[in-house]
């Protein structure tokens, strides 16, 4: 038995692999291996085929059925530019691109406030100053495990209440979640909530319907926000509305924050400026493969549920 990366969200293969590092060290060491989680759990390797298969066993990992109401995230967002130093030259971002990607999150975040609250629309702010991590990586890889340790530096000077969004670039690769193979990100915990996103190779726009990064970080932002802890016994709320890249549900929006409308990428209406990933009405069940109109709808003038 084994567990095959999935293709698009790359949270619950992340999760699993947390767990048993946890649960069993001798199968998942801790600090992770430099080949990725993946090198392990994909079952490629011979000698610990048979205890893989003994973890894995029914009733071994925590089922996840539907996402408890858990205190959501709140506090301030920041993004987080990944610099790594390669044979190649420094591989990052450009300024201008972290510009859009920031302004995308200063639209997106109050819409998520309010289809996220309760009685009240989620206390959310994006952090005006875009701090680095820098890796050394011996070629263009890295893993899980250099973004762990950068959460651990970057927090120490960062306070409480912040949550973390590792933006890389196309021209590097993180071990964990390989594009090439359909990743598109995910959430973890470690001293505060962080989120990763590998950036698409192409211009970069508000609007971005060529899913360059706008689909990938509303759906990994909104899991991280329903669940900072990053518990495997928690489900990933925004999955059943992504079966796959091209049908993904989106709530669209204007300039000006104005609900136009929900359903995939072609259906987007002339005036749409940005959309968010559209996620089930709560409660948050298990259910894959939903509709487009489980998935869309505004939200909620006042903060409260859908």
């Amino acid at each position: 038995m084994a567990i095959p990366a999935p293709e698009g969200c790359q949270t619950r293969f992340l999760k699993v692999a947390r767990y048993l590092q946890r649960t069993d060290p001798d199968l998942l060491p801790s600090p992770e291996p430099e080949g990725g989680f993946r090198s392990i759990l994909e079952g490629s390797d011979p000698s610990t085929r048979y205890q893989l298969r003994a973890a894995l066993a029914p009733g071994k990992l925590p089922v996840a059925l539907a996402l408890s109401e858990n205190p959501r995230f709140e506090g301030s967002l920041t993004l987080i530019r990944i610099r790594c130093h390669t044979r190649r030259g420094e591989l990052s971002l450009s300024p201008a691109e972290l510009g859009v990607i920031h302004s995308y999150l200063r639209s997106a975040v109050p819409l998520l406030a309010h289809y996220l609250g309760d009685a009240r629309p989620l206390r959310l702010t994006v952090f005006d100053s875009l701090p680095e991590l820098e890796l050394r990586p011996t070629s263009n890889r890295f893993s899980d495990a250099n973004l762990l340790e950068g959460c651990r530096r970057l927090s120490a000077s960062a306070g409480a209440g912040r949550a973390f969004l590792f933006l890389a670039p196309p021209s590097v690769v993180n071990a964990d979640c390989d594009p090439a193979a359909g990743s598109t990100g995910y959430h973890a915990a470690g001293p505060v909530p962080y989120a990763y996103l590998p950036v698409a190779p192409g211009e970069l726009s508000l609007r971005d319907l060529p899913d360059r990064f706008a689909l990938a970080l509303s759906h990994h932002l909104t899991e991280l926000l329903c669940d900072p802890g990053a518990d495997l016994a928690q489900l990933e709320c925004c999955d059943p509305c992504a079966p796959n890249l091209r049908d993904a549900s989106r709530n669209f929006f204007s300039a000006a924050g104005e609900y136009l409308g929900s359903g995939p990428a072609r259906s987007a209406p002339q005036a749409t400026a940005f959309f968010l990933q559209g996620f089930p009405r709560r409660p948050f069940l298990a259910t894959a493969g939903l509709a487009h109109t489980d998935c869309g709808y505004a939200p909620p003038l006042a903060g409260g549920p859908p």
